[in-house]
């Protein structure tokens, strides 16, 4: 972690916005080392059995069980969820929220989008281990079912 944290202070001491912005070659090169940094610091902090879990440990892995369905519902709900502040309260995507009314309607924003994304992951995500199962268990039985010396008694 400290090796990307000194690259990314290094990075930002060293390039200025503009500074590389012809230079394709340089940027990229800056990007991709960063990048690998990344990457590794992710790969560490992932394997060391030394590092104690992130507090509420749980929480995130709760909220990860439904980070795709987020993902997937999240702009048609906020869509629609802002059509309906435009038509009922003539509030809706260039307001500033001024007020208690406002900030409802900001703060209800994210309640409805996660709770969409959990309904919605109770019909999907929910299953992905047992619908991942039976498809493994049918290729299975289709690849060793094929089998020469299995297709002739």
């Amino acid at each position: 972690m400290a090796l990307f944290v000194a690259a990314l202070i290094a990075n930002r001491l060293v390039f200025r916005r503009g500074d590389i912005e012809g230079d394709f070659v340089v940027g990229f090169l800056r990007d991709l080392g960063l990048a690998l940094l990344f990457c590794n610091m992710l790969i560490a902090l992932k394997t060391d059995r030394h590092l104690p879990g992130p507090i509420g440990g749980q929480l995130h892995a709760r909220l990860a069980g439904f980070s795709y369905s987020l993902y997937c519902t999240h702009t048609p709900v906020l869509i629609v969820y802002a059509a309906a502040m435009v038509r009922v309260f003539g509030l809706g995507w260039h307001m500033a929220p001024i007020g208690l009314v406002p900030w409802l309607i900001v703060f209800g924003a994210f309640a409805v989008s996660l709770a969409v994304a959990y309904l919605f992951a109770l019909a999907t995500e929910a299953h992905t281990d047992r619908i991942r199962r039976a498809l493994f268990a049918l290729l299975d039985r289709r690849i060793t079912g094929s089998a020469p010396e299995q297709a002739r008694p």
